[in-house]
């Protein structure tokens, strides 16, 4: 909603919203440098705010938390995730190390990345909400566990915030860091071709694939799998499967009849994540497709010698809305483009095995020497030869990215 729009509002209106509807990290983002009296008094009045920071970038994370201590007596929900934002829940923890202060907080999302953060902080931390008496629904979500024991026993947190409702769940992050896992369905027609079609969210097509020949419609898949590309196998998907409900598209793989595709992505208007390829995305950039304002995730591949300035431009123009890009790219020089055209762009991974560094200088090293010189900060994850970092405005400075120029390797 546009800030003259909410302005337009009656008080009463507004001030609903802002405590019952509106994200507190989009409050602050719009309204902390507005030097807007009405609003800022409004602000003021709001006895509860909600603060959800999954996928949030890292400027606005901040922000919000440097203005938590005039407002954390009336915070009742809090978002915290590492999911595509790494080390936010350690951030989090070093301005506020237990949730004591948080005396209103009724419900905590707490989806935190052992990789990242020390297990002894989230101990405590969460040993602290024993203290809240409001809070009534906790969920807490592990990224990489099998690295270190988990930091504190489910049972006796269970125990020690009896009453609540419980949310626990484990995630482990991939190579290519698709994070979500789903189970995968094997579709067989019974004899009189009746299939489960409700309870199936999972489909890949590899070729031949005997699903074709079935006649019944698949209302609830949310992941569709492309390993091939034939004119009858769409036809088939866009008239039997409800393509409105896919979240997660990948069709990287699929190397021929490129064009056949063309009419499952016009269908699938709500896709969250697609993963393509770069011989795709050169052949759609030719094409008038409809911008997609719900996707959040691209994960590209095989696009190193291509990934310019033209290319960013059409993946912007395309996907107006993107969070996360997950490439190859060669050319680090090109990042500080991405903030020309994706402005909602919270994180980005990308592969480092092909710059060439020095074997006493990694790439960690770089980045540590660059904070120590500048006095910026940068929060990332590394995972074998792929980098997460959480985007902030220092993440775009084109003078750090200068210094990772592929260079002849001098070493081995």
């Amino acid at each position: 909603m546009l800030l003259l729009k909410l302005e337009s509002l009656p008080n009463e209106i507004l001030l609903d919203f802002l405590e019952k509807h509106a994200n507190g990290v989009d409050i602050l983002v719009a309204f902390s440098k507005q030097l807007n009296s009405r609003i800022d008094d409004l602000i003021g009045q709001c006895q509860q705010f909600q603060f959800d920071f999954f996928h949030c970038r890292k400027d606005d994370f901040l922000l919000c938390v440097s203005l938590f201590p005039s407002l954390i007596d009336r915070i009742t929900e809090l978002v915290l995730s590492e999911w595509n934002t790494p080390r936010q829940i350690h951030t989090f923890l070093e301005f506020f190390p237990l949730f004591t202060p948080f005396k209103t907080l009724r419900t905590l999302y707490f989806h935190f990345d052992v990789a990242t953060i020390n297990s002894k902080e989230v101990d405590r931390a969460l040993s602290s909400l024993s203290n809240l008496q409001n809070l009534n629904t906790l969920s807490i979500k592990v990224a990489n566990e099998s690295m270190l024991p988990l930091p504190i026993n489910d049972e006796h947190l269970l125990n020690e915030t009896d009453g609540m409702n419980h949310i626990c769940g484990r995630k482990r992050r991939t190579a290519n860091h698709q994070n979500i896992e789903f189970r995968t369905a094997l579709v067989r027609p019974t004899n009189n071709n009746i299939s489960p079609t409700n309870t199936i969210t999972s489909l890949q097509f590899s070729s031949n694939s005997s699903l074709v020949s079935c006649q019944h419609f698949f209302d609830n898949v949310r992941y569709l799998t492309i390993y091939y590309t034939e004119k009858n196998l769409v036809q088939w998907i866009t008239t039997y499967v409800n393509c409105l409900r896919i979240e997660e598209l990948d069709i990287s793989l699929c190397r021929q009849d490129q064009m056949t595709i063309i009419p499952l992505l016009t269908q699938a208007k709500n896709i969250k994540s697609l993963k393509l390829n770069a011989d795709q995305l050169v052949i759609y950039q030719t094409l008038q497709i409809e911008t997609n304002n719900q996707l959040k995730s691209l994960v590209l591949s095989d696009v190193k010698n291509i990934f310019n300035e033209n290319i960013i431009q059409t993946i912007g123009q395309l996907f107006p809305r993107l969070e996360h890009i997950v490439t190859d790219l060669l050319n680090l020089n090109n990042i500080p483009m991405l903030d020309i055209y994706l402005p909602h762009l919270r994180s980005l991974t990308f592969d480092i095995s092909d710059q060439v560094f020095d074997p006493f200088y990694s790439f960690k090293n770089k980045i540590e020497d660059y904070q120590r010189r500048t006095k910026t900060k940068f929060l990332f994850q590394s995972d074998g030869n792929w980098i997460t970092i959480w985007l902030d405005a220092a993440v775009f400075e084109q003078m750090f990215w200068e210094a990772f120029r592929t260079k002849l390797c001098l070493f081995g």
